[in-house]
């Protein structure tokens, strides 16, 4: 069985040579969060999906900052948090729509009956 430690210490090191220091990536991707927490849209506005993408973003931010910045996925990743956020932002639009048909439906429905009980 392959010692554990040793293999921590090989993902580690390989990380290392992609993301840079993990000091310097904490550091620059800490200040990115602070500005964005420190907004007044971040605790009023923004959904938690919405919230958790852009500390995502912040975070694949700082590794392309502090590391390589000709890595592909973090680049990706990016794409695919923001994603996320897209389809779930197209959903509440839907379902916001199938409701307000529903209601007017339902509006106009009411209208008509009264409508026909005034004669």
């Amino acid at each position: 069985m392959p010692d554990q430690n040793t293999d921590i210490r090989e993902i580690l090191k390989e990380r290392g040579s992609r993301y840079g220091e993990f000091l310097s990536h904490a550091i620059i991707t800490q200040s990115l969060k602070s500005v964005m927490h420190e907004t007044g849209n971040w605790q009023f506005k923004l959904a938690q999906d919405q919230r958790e993408c852009l500390d995502m973003i912040a975070h694949k931010i700082g590794r392309i900052l502090n590391g390589d910045p000709n890595y592909l996925d973090s680049w990706i990743d990016i794409i695919g948090y923001t994603q996320l956020v897209i389809n779930e932002i197209e959903q509440n639009e839907r379902e916001n729509k199938a409701n307000q048909s529903f209601h007017g439906r339902v509006g106009e429905s009411a209208q008509s009956n009264e409508d026909e009980l005034a004669f």
